[in-house]
């Protein structure tokens, strides 16, 4: 019976033991790691993402692909208002060479005009 008693208290000491209590830590530390924050360009929805933590990238890898619908009509809208710019400047390039002659067909004019009045003549 003195063993049986003994091999009970070792049991239920053993039981007690391990009571499964998952909120405690085993254990306690500090823990260091190389952190490394990416940072897009722009912003967008991530269509696909193929890294994973700790595995090594190779030059030139894509491993994100963002959304880029938004950046499209932007560069599509960007584009049609330099096609319209560049329309009103030929447009205004032409206007100042129209200026440029009617002012020459003035000056001619009014050099006519200033012999005339200097040689006695009367302007119609």
């Amino acid at each position: 019976m003195n063993h049986t008693k003994y091999l009970l208290i070792a049991l239920l000491s053993t039981l007690l033991a391990c009571n499964n209590d998952i909120d405690t830590a085993d254990a306690y530390g500090n823990f260091e790691a190389i952190e490394v924050v990416v940072s897009a360009e722009t912003q967008g929805r991530i269509l696909t993402f193929e890294s994973h933590e700790g595995e090594k990238l190779g030059k030139d890898q894509v491993i994100v692909v963002i959304e880029s619908t938004q950046l499209h009509l932007k560069k599509k809208q960007l584009q049609s208002g330099e096609v319209s710019l560049r329309s009103k400047i030929k447009t205004l390039e032409a206007m100042v060479y129209a200026n440029q002659v009617q002012l020459a067909n003035l000056e001619r004019e009014k050099e006519r005009i200033d012999r005339l009045v200097e040689g006695g003549g009367s302007h119609p």
